[in-house]
């Protein structure tokens, strides 16, 4: 169960990383 929690905090972390680095290269055009 623990796993899983970890597994899905990882992935939410991953995400907002690559959403911020999307939104900071629209940004930057």
């Amino acid at each position: 169960m623990l796993q899983l929690i970890l597994n899905v905090l990882a992935d939410f972390g991953l995400a907002q990383k690559l959403a911020s680095k999307s939104y900071l290269h629209a940004a930057g055009t």
